[in-house]
């Protein structure tokens, strides 16, 4: 198996599939494999393959934001956490955190830290983000 198809593996066993639009636990309007934005309608509902092309394409536009936003070389289990982390949290919230800024400043050992730290929804910690959490430093530290 490919890394790409690695990646889309590892984030849709997260996200679950979910082929009609519902409210994530964060409130946020949501369909498929944790897809979200304006064109998340209520009472939705989406195919099987449309929620893979969805997958895909969030996928990709999450590595172009991965890839502007750190300045230091990564391996690929390095770049697969870290996708499926800022697919999860969104790029605001990556840009902010210290994850990035001990990243960028070549401390890869307390980057891989900061993760679990990322498992919070509205300050409270979730149980299920901090095992995704567990699960994306793994990798990220192989």
């Amino acid at each position: 198996m490919d890394t790409a198809e690695t990646t889309i593996d590892f984030i849709a066993k997260f996200e679950g599939l979910k082929l009609t639009a519902y409210r994530d636990v964060g409130g946020v309007l949501t369909i498929g494999y944790g897809h979200t934005g304006k064109d998340v309608l209520p009472n939705m509902v989406i195919t099987t393959l449309q929620a893979r092309i969805l997958l895909e394409e969030d996928i990709a536009q999450t590595q172009k934001y991965i890839n502007h936003y750190v300045k230091v070389p990564l391996n690929a289990n390095q770049f697969m956490a870290l996708t499926s982390l800022v697919f999860n949290i969104g790029i605001g919230d990556f840009e902010r955190s210290s994850l990035l800024k001990y990243l960028n400043a070549k401390k890869y050992s307390e980057a891989a830290n900061c993760f679990v730290k990322l498992g919070n929804v509205d300050g409270t910690p979730n149980s299920a983000l901090i095992l995704r959490r567990i699960s994306e430093r793994k990798i990220f530290q192989t």
